[in-house]
């Protein structure tokens, strides 16, 4: 009962998404267009609309453990902090110069959220629980520049509350193909990006990411491949 009940939510959020894009006159998907947009240079798709994205990354930097990195080091708290660092960063500073529009693409910004880390190793040595504390902050803010780099319409509408926001259509044409992992049947999936044969997509229904192999997808079509609705 609950994979049948997956399947019909997979089927109405696919249907749903492509309805929107005929509404939009982008149904057929024009797969030359994709292959444009793929070979852009990718820090371009990504320059506009940094100061309403960023915000939802430091949300996500932000767990629970990560005060000390949240406001500037003081010299009431390190009296000697200024003899090792020269160049001090926290996210109270890069959620500032978020809001002021200073960063020009993902990377301006990892550049300087990467100076949490290095600074936490100069100060605190490369084993200490808040360089362990930092380096977790630093890993989520790549993964999230690499989120908004890949699709910044998508980022944006994965922060909102809306439930229908993978039904949403992007600025960037993506690729829609049935994609099939090993054990499973075929799922229909939205791809995000391609390196040689495999293609990182990510499911309608649960929206799980996964990468998997040009030769197990098929380009998606009104009616599902056989074995679909097949356990």
């Amino acid at each position: 009962k609950q994979w049948y009940q997956r399947r019909v939510r997979e089927e109405e959020e696919m249907n749903r998404y492509v309805e929107n894009l005929k509404k939009a006159g982008r149904w057929p998907i024009d797969m030359s267009k994709v292959k444009e947009e793929r070979d852009e240079d990718r820090s371009k798709c990504c320059r506009t609309n940094l100061a309403k994205m960023l915000p939802y990354a430091l949300d996500r930097m932000s767990s629970s453990g990560t005060e000390a990195f949240q406001q500037p080091v003081t010299t009431e708290v390190a009296p000697n902090y200024f003899d090792f660092v020269h160049y001090p960063m926290d996210m109270g500073t890069l959620r500032q110069k978020a809001k002021a529009g200073v960063w020009q693409c993902t990377q301006h910004f990892l550049d300087n959220a990467r100076w949490i880390l290095h600074n936490c190793i100069i100060f605190n040595g490369g084993k200490s629980r808040l360089t362990a504390l930092a380096r977790t902050v630093y890993n989520v803010c790549q993964h999230e520049m690499l989120e908004i780099s890949l699709c910044p319409d998508c980022f944006l509408n994965s922060c909102t509350a809306d439930k229908d926001w993978f039904t949403r259509v992007c600025k960037k044409t993506h690729r829609l193909v049935w994609a099939k992992l090993r054990g499973f049947p075929f799922w229909p999936a939205k791809v995000l990006q391609r390196q040689g044969q495999q293609i990182d997509v990510r499911f309608f229904g649960q929206h799980e990411r996964a990468w998997v192999h040009e030769s197990n997808t098929l380009d998606i079509s009104e009616e599902p491949p056989a074995g679909y609705r097949n356990k």
